[in-house]
């Protein structure tokens, strides 16, 4: 199988239909074709005992995400020892227990699937897919840096489509948030403490992503309020629009 990661989403949830589905298509079309036909119960065991197998596993892509391909049909091999000299009925039971192992390969390539599936379905790059339901929405000030001030619902859910996505100089933004500090200004204001500026000092609060995404975030909004920085498990994406969503900042 492919392990990376993938929410309680939409996509995760059609593709694991596909292949039950083409597992269960499989197993009757066997079945019917077959002039003696199977025990029900025996067949189903026969099935799960043929998905054991050993793995080779690698990984791949930036992330190093392993990748697990089946090679040796552990089960297979089981049951060829339970059969034992029972050839005839290891005839009827075979095609099942070689399905079984067969359909770790069908789990690998709908899980392959999923992530475009999801891309597909729920872009990243639309700001939509992450802010899709509301409920009184609002921002709260969670660094000292921030001046107080209060989310523009008409204006930031009218622009909701004007957001772009945009690459973040992550240099930069450290540079800003912990600018030079000139040694002799500390010593002449006797050690005071150093206040960093925090470039995204509120955090939106009543907002939801579109049913079935999965996305769990967090989302920032950038001290100009023409910034929006949202954190999920998977990575973080920074929009900008051309218009501030706050408004009644205090300076």
């Amino acid at each position: 199988m492919f392990d990376f990661w993938i929410a309680n989403h939409l996509s995760t949830s059609m593709m694991s239909i596909i292949g039950w589905g083409i597992l269960i298509g499989a197993v009757c079309y066997i079945y019917r074709r077959q002039t003696e036909k199977p025990v029900i119960w025996k067949m189903a065991i026969v099935v799960y005992v043929g998905l054991f197998c050993f793995n080779f596993q690698f990984p791949i892509g930036a992330s190093d995400t392993p990748l697990k391909i089946a090679i040796l049909p552990l089960g297979v091999w089981i049951l060829i020892l339970v059969f034992g000299k029972k050839k005839e009925r290891w005839k009827v039971y075979r095609p099942y227990a070689w399905l079984g192992f067969f359909w770790n390969y069908v789990f690998l390539i709908t899980t392959l699937l999923i992530s475009p599936l999801q891309n597909i379905l729920y872009p990243p790059d639309k700001v939509e897919t992450f802010l899709a339901e509301f409920d009184d929405p609002g921002i709260l000030l969670i660094h000292p840096s921030g001046k107080q001030a209060e989310l523009n619902n008409e204006v930031f859910i009218e622009s909701l489509s004007s957001w772009e996505l945009r690459k973040m100089d992550s240099r930069l933004w450290y540079d800003e948030s912990f600018p030079e500090i000139d040694e002799e200004v500390l010593e002449e204001e006797e050690q005071m403490p150093f206040q960093t500026t925090e470039r995204f000092p509120y955090i939106l609060l009543g907002a939801s992503p579109k049913w079935g995404s999965g996305y769990e975030s967090t989302i920032y909004i950038e001290s100009d309020g023409k910034g929006m920085l949202i954190s999920t498990e998977k990575g973080q994406y920074y929009f900008r629009s051309t218009d501030s969503i706050l408004k009644g900042r205090k300076d």
